[in-house]
C-alpha cells in the first residue's frame, strides 16, 4: 500500500470561547515557562495507605492538589488570571482537574471539575468534593460554574504510561501541572541505596518569573 493523501477538514466556526483566548492571550512569544522535576512521592504513599478504608478513595491526584493549593496560598501572586495581557488576582484559592469521565452510554468524556478554596480543604475533603462532581458530571448535572473559574490545572496521564507530557495551559488560567506514571528507583539515602517511588511532574506556566 502506497502513500495516500487524507483531507483534512476546516473547522466550519471557530468556537466563541476559542476566538476569546486568542484574541486575549497575546502571542506565542509571551513570556512563559515549561519544565519537569521528578518528586520523591515515598512517605506521601505510606501516608496514604494509612488512611481508612471506609471513606473516599485517596489518590496522587488530591495529594498533590492540595500541596499546591498550600503553594498558591504563600505566594498568592500567582494566584490570578491572565486577560488581555494583564493578570488579575483571585481572592480565594480554586483549582481545576481534569478527569476522564464514563457514563452510562459507556463512552467517556474529559471534564474539568472545580475545586474551590482547596487550601483550606484536607486531602480526604477533596477526595469527596472530587468524587462528588465526578459523579455529577456522569448524570451531566454540572453547573458550568463547576467546570470553569480556576487558577490552576492538574492533568494526570498516569494512567496512560509514559515518563512525561506536555500539558497545555487553560485559557485564562496562569499555569498546569501534569502528572506522569510513578516509577520505583534506586536513591542514595544518607550513603544507603533504597528503592523509593519516584512521580515525574511537567509544569507549563505563564506568570511565573
Amino acid at each position: 500500500m502506497g502513500i495516500r493523501n487524507v483531507k483534512v477538514k476546516a473547522l466550519k466556526k471557530t468556537p466563541p470561547f476559542r476566538k476569546v483566548a486568542i484574541g486575549t492571550w497575546g502571542k506565542p512569544t509571551d513570556p512563559q515557562i515549561y519544565g519537569t522535576i521528578d518528586i520523591d512521592l515515598t512517605k506521601a504513599q505510606a501516608w496514604r495507605r494509612k488512611l481508612p478504608q471506609d471513606g473516599p478513595k485517596v489518590t496522587v491526584t488530591h495529594m498533590i492538589a492540595k500541596a499546591i493549593a498550600l503553594a498558591m496560598k504563600k505566594y498568592p501572586d500567582l494566584n490570578g488570571f491572565l486577560r488581555f495581557r494583564k493578570i488579575y488576582l483571585r481572592p480565594t484559592v480554586d483549582m481545576t482537574v481534569l478527569v476522564a469521565v464514563e457514563h452510562e452510554s459507556g463512552q467517556e468524556d474529559l471534564s474539568s471539575l472545580k475545586l474551590r478554596d482547596v487550601d483550606k480543604k484536607s486531602v480526604l475533603q477533596i477526595a469527596y468534593e472530587m468524587d462528588e462532581l465526578a459523579r455529577r458530571g456522569r448524570d451531566r448535572k454540572l453547573d458550568l460554574e463547576e467546570m470553569r473559574g480556576g487558577t490552576f490545572t492538574i492533568s494526570n496521564l498516569g494512567g496512560l504510561g509514559g515518563t512525561g507530557f506536555t500539558p497545555i495551559v487553560n485559557y485564562p488560567e496562569v499555569a498546569i501541572l501534569g502528572i506522569a506514571r510513578s516509577r520505583q528507583d534506586p536513591v542514595i539515602i544518607d550513603g544507603r541505596p533504597e528503592t523509593r517511588i519516584i512521580l515525574p511532574l511537567c509544569l507549563q506556566g505563564k506568570v511565573f518569573t
